[in-house]
């Protein structure tokens, strides 16, 4: 039986990962070139910061012994 403590956990979770979809759809629109225009050497950037910052927080949710969840994500 999950705990007050891990309901709330998912349920900020569900809603965080939720609008970061959302974000990251927003983001994906901007390769749209009719309106915009990005060099490589500024997309390679940007791939290698939304990479760490990723893995960082997964390493972060993984020193939590707590963060064993599972939920459902909008779209998969």
């Amino acid at each position: 039986m999950a705990t007050k403590k891990e309901i709330k956990t998912l349920s900020l979770l569900t809603k965080r990962v939720t609008r970061f979809d959302e974000i990251l759809r927003l983001i994906g629109n901007l390769s749209n070139k009719q309106h915009y225009s990005l060099s490589t050497e500024k997309l390679n950037e940007l791939e290698e910061y939304l990479n760490s910052q990723v893995a960082s927080t997964i390493d972060r949710l993984r020193e939590n012994k707590k963060a064993n969840f599972s939920f459902q994500i909008r779209g998969q």
